[in-house]
C-alpha cells in the first residue's frame, strides 16, 4: 500500500490531511472568539476552498484575528477609527499587509463562510480602519454642539468630524439613519428644512460613528422615534442590528423606514437565495424586527436602497 505521508515527506511536500492538522493547530487558541474557524476547516477537509483561501493560507486567517482584537483593545483604550497603514506597519512591519486580508477578516466579522462578499472599505469600517477619513454627514433643522460651538447645521448638510460631535441643543422629531450615500443627499436636499435629524451611516458604520450616535441618541427624550432606511438584504440588515444595539444602549428602539416588502414594487425585486434569505432573518431578529424579517424572506427577494428613489 502506497504511504502518501512518506512519499510526501521524500518529495519535501505536505499532504491535505498534514496542512489541516497544522492548520487546526493554529486556529485552536482562536476558536473561542471565532467558532466559523471550524467551519473553515470544515471545508479545507472537504478539499474546497473559502473564497480562494485554502489550508496554505492559515497564516492569513490567524492575521485577520489578531487585526480584529487589535482594534477591538484600541476601542476599550478609548481610541478608535485609525489610519489603515500606519496599523499594519505597527503589526506587521509592512503597511500594506491588512489591505490583502478584507476575506478573512471579513468571515471572521460575520461568522459566516457562505456571507455575501461584502466591499472591503466597509469590513475596515465596521473596525475602525480608515484609507482616508470621512466625515459625518447630517441634516435637517438642528443645532448640533460640536466641541467649538453649537450650531444649526448647513443647507443642505453639514459634515463633521464623529469625535467633534457632542450631542444635540434642539429637539428634533426624529432621527433618522440612512446607509447610502445617494438616499441621503435626496433626503437632505429635501428635508433640510425640517427639525429632524437624518444622519448618513457611509454603509458600514465606524466605531467613532457609532459612539457619536449613542451620544446623540442620549442626549434626546426617549420619546423621539429613531428609524433606520437601508438596503433590504444581509448587509442592510446587519447594519440595522448593529444601529439597533447602540439605540438600546441610548435608551430608544430602532425602527425601520421603508424597508417592508409592500415598498418595494415587483420590477425593483432582485430573487435572493436561500441563505441570504436566512441571514436577512437572523439579523432582523438581532434588530429588534424579525417579523420584518420574516416578511422579507416570504417575499424572497432583496432591493439596494437606490432602487426605489
Amino acid at each position: 500500500m502506497l504511504d502518501l505521508d512518506a512519499l510526501a515527506k521524500l518529495l519535501g511536500m505536505e499532504t491535505a490531511a498534514i496542512r489541516l492538522e497544522k492548520a487546526a493547530s493554529q486556529f485552536a487558541p482562536l476558536l473561542p472568539d471565532f467558532p466559523v474557524l471550524k467551519d473553515v476547516l470544515a471545508r479545507w477537509a472537504s478539499l474546497k476552498k473559502v473564497r480562494t483561501f485554502g489550508p496554505a493560507d492559515t497564516q492569513d486567517w490567524v492575521d485577520a484575528a489578531r487585526i480584529i482584537r487589535f482594534m477591538a483593545a484600541a476601542r476599550e483604550n478609548g481610541t478608535v477609527d485609525e489610519p489603515i497603514r500606519e496599523v499594519s506597519a505597527r503589526l506587521f512591519r509592512d503597511s500594506k499587509r491588512i489591505e490583502k486580508l478584507a476575506v478573512p477578516v471579513d468571515i471572521l466579522l460575520t461568522g459566516d463562510i457562505d456571507a455575501e462578499n461584502r466591499d472591503p472599505l466597509y469590513v475596515w469600517q465596521e473596525i475602525g480602519l480608515f484609507r482616508e477619513e470621512q466625515p459625518v454627514r447630517m441634516a435637517g433643522r438642528v443645532i448640533v454642539t460640536r466641541t467649538r460651538v453649537a450650531a444649526l447645521l448647513d443647507e443642505p448638510y453639514g459634515a463633521f468630524s464623529a469625535p467633534s460631535v457632542i450631542g444635540l441643543a434642539s429637539q428634533p422629531r426624529l432621527v433618522m439613519t440612512i446607509e447610502n450615500q445617494t438616499t441621503f443627499h435626496s433626503e437632505a436636499r429635501r428635508r433640510y428644512d425640517e427639525e429632524i435629524l437624518l444622519i448618513y451611516t457611509a454603509g458600514m458604520p465606524t466605531p467613532a460613528w457609532r459612539a457619536m450616535y449613542i451620544r446623540l441618541l442620549g442626549s434626546l427624550p426617549q420619546d423621539v422615534p429613531v428609524y433606520h432606511w437601508g438596503d433590504i438584504d444581509e448587509g442592510g440588515f446587519r447594519i440595522a442590528a448593529i444601529l439597533a444595539c447602540e439605540a438600546q444602549l441610548s435608551g430608544h428602539i430602532l425602527q425601520p423606514w421603508k424597508m417592508h416588502p409592500d415598498d418595494v414594487p415587483m420590477d425593483r425585486r432582485v430573487e435572493a437565495k436561500p441563505h441570504t434569505l436566512e441571514r436577512i432573518r437572523h439579523f432582523s431578529s438581532m434588530a429588534g424586527w424579525g417579523a420584518l424579517g420574516n416578511e422579507v424572506a416570504l417575499a424572497g427577494f432583496t432591493v439596494e436602497q437606490e432602487a426605489l428613489r
